[in-house]
């Protein structure tokens, strides 16, 4: 390939790098104990189709399915960043409210640094719809399977290796706490028990069931009442240098589902969240973040 020839494997929005290491948010965008980042509306297939063009004319241009288009009509991108000390915060006063009792303590595992931010998100979500509160809310996420199948697979694999897991739980018991009631985590408790329990489910059998079993399951649950978590905060994109220097943000352009969470770690130990949401929803869905992580107390 000559010095002067273009290949495009992907499109991401990037800045230039401004401080090392640090994300930069957008002026009157930032608080005491969460730093939002910044927001705004990409319209990714024009802005990928116009760059494909100028770059290899002579590519087949593949157009977006008007299905995969009305599936993220009218949805927004928040991006969200948790220092470290927040997140170990957080972990902290979920595993204090289920040390209480509340949900059973059986029923919880350790609090992970995904599962605390997992809860954060879903309760977020939750709080931000006006659901019954006797209906059920059921949140995606993946669990790594390459260690726990058997032969394990070779260190040595480039790849995924996934399985999806569901966790449910009531609205009205995801909706309790949240900072606007003295402080109480029982929301975020109930919903890192119910992640917790539907990772160790799917993990005890990872090759379990069948695919066409597991798709007829996602596509009957009620679409408003899931929302997904994907990627990873073990991804640090942020630590990537592809020989002009490391990025000073990523952001995935394409959301290629609706309610979609990506994950990306930050420098220092923290976590990029990155949240695709309905519009008329965002702003209820931010309050409802901010209000949750601001019981952080910053170590």
């Amino acid at each position: 390939m000559s010095s002067r020839s273009v290949r495009v494997v992907s499109v991401t929005h990037v800045q230039p790098e401004q401080t090392a290491g640090e994300m930069p948010p957008a002026a009157g965008e930032s608080g005491d104990d969460v730093v939002r980042l910044s927001f705004y509306d990409v319209i990714s297939e024009e802005l990928a189709s116009k760059f494909l063009q100028l770059s290899s004319p002579t590519l087949p241009e593949v157009k977006l399915s008007r299905v995969a288009a009305d599936v993220i009509k009218g949805q927004r991108t928040r991006t969200f960043l948790l220092r470290a000390d927040q997140i170990r915060s957080l972990k902290r006063r979920i595993s204090r409210r289920i040390a209480a009792g509340e949900p059973p303590r059986e029923t919880a595992s350790p609090v992970t640094a995904y599962v605390a931010i997992a809860s954060l998100v879903w309760t977020s979500v939750v709080r931000a719809k006006p659901h019954d509160a006797a209906d059920e809310a059921y949140l995606m996420v993946t669990a790594d399977c390459r260690r726990r199948l058997r032969p394990p697979i070779d260190p040595g694999y480039f790849g995924n290796c996934v399985a999806a897991c569901y966790a449910r739980a009531n609205v009205g018991a995801l909706r309790r706490g949240g900072g606007d009631n003295g402080g109480d985590d029982e929301g975020l408790a109930r919903a890192a028990a119910a992640i917790g329990a539907a990772i160790r489910e799917q993990l005890e059998d990872p090759l379990g069931g069948d695919i066409e079993g597991w798709l007829q399951f996602h596509l009957s649950l009620p679409a408003a009442r899931l929302t997904a978590v994907g990627s990873s905060h073990r991804f640090m994109a942020y630590e990537t240098d592809l020989g002009w220097g490391a990025p000073s943000r990523v952001e995935l352009v394409s959301p290629f589902a609706r309610e979609l969470v990506m994950l990306l770690g930050a420098a220092g130990g923290g976590v990029q969240v990155s949240v695709s949401l309905d519009e008329a929803h965002m702003d209820a869905f931010e309050t409802s973040w901010f209000q949750t992580a601001a019981g952080d107390v910053t170590v």
